[in-house]
């Protein structure tokens, strides 16, 4: 019905009363579905809503096809629809900038994962769902990562021998994808409205997302790890470390140093110690 729903005026739908106005905006792979859990329970609460429809939205939207006046007017509309508590999908990341500006007391979660493991479980969810790297299914998820990563052909290096074999793409999609991702959410949401977590530490995070909502103790489950893969390919072990190391540093490396400059010490001393058995 929701082709239907969204062309009715807002009027029809009622107002409901809102705890909290929340979204969660992290990319795929990052922890949506483990914020959502933390919520589901206790709050009107949604991983992707709608989102074939919100992406097709976006996609207009961001090709020049619909105006901001019209996207504006279609948030305006679902969210008097959906009357959500709490909004957990990566898409809203596309959106923030309007999000932020048309619902001024909402807030907004960003669960982070560094660039190396989010790539590395990018890669095993495109391989373990070879459907959303079809061109002929056309999903709205390889629609999406189409405008994300740009159109082929790539451009392979001999160290990324393996991603091609396996049609992935090269590893300065996905870190700059990354980048741009984080970037757009850091620069756009205001700083008191935004708070960063660390994917790998959203279990232990119950308490922060309560402080910063404005919620007592207790509200919030505890985060389990959601939407695990369900099997693991290791490509991003055939990548050279000193290769990583540069790809990451080259595409990534203001943003990764700042919130994961354990990460970028370990790829330092990987690459290191690869040259220096190189050496040998």
């Amino acid at each position: 019905m929701t082709p239907v729903l969204d062309r009715l005026p807002a009027s029809l739908f009622p107002v409901r009363e809102r705890a909290i106005h929340a979204y969660a905006l992290g990319m795929p792979r990052s922890g949506t579905v483990s914020v959502f859990d933390c919520f589901k329970n206790e709050f009107r609460a949604a991983h992707e809503p709608e989102s074939r429809f919100l992406t097709f939205r976006i996609l207009d939207y961001r090709a020049g096809l619909a105006g901001e006046s019209e996207m504006r007017s279609y948030l305006r509309q679902r969210d008097r629809r959906l009357g959500l508590e709490l909004d957990s999908s990566y898409l809203n990341a596309d959106i923030c900038d309007l999000l932020a500006s048309e619902f001024p007391q909402s807030r907004f979660i960003l669960p982070m994962r560094d660039c190396v493991s989010w790539t590395e479980s990018m890669m095993n969810f495109l391989l373990n769902k070879p459907e959303f790297m079809s061109k002929w299914l056309k999903s709205h998820i390889y629609r999406h990562m189409a405008m994300q990563f740009g159109p082929p052909p790539y451009s392979f290096a001999p160290e990324e021998k393996a991603l091609q074999e396996k049609g992935l793409h090269p590893l300065s999609v996905y870190l700059k994808y990354w980048t741009e991702h984080h970037r757009r959410v850091i620069a756009t949401v205001p700083a008191q409205r935004l708070l960063v977590l660390r994917t790998s530490e959203l279990g232990r995070s119950a308490r922060l997302m309560e402080d910063f909502l404005g919620l007592p103790e207790g509200r919030l489950q505890q985060s389990v790890h959601s939407n695990a893969a369900p099997r693991y390919h290791g490509l991003i072990g055939s990548v050279p470390p000193a290769f990583l190391r540069d790809s990451v540093y080259r595409h990534c490396g203001e943003l990764m140093s700042t919130h994961f400059p354990e990460v970028m010490a370990r790829l330092d001393a990987e690459s290191g110690q690869a040259s220096g058995d190189a050496r040998q």
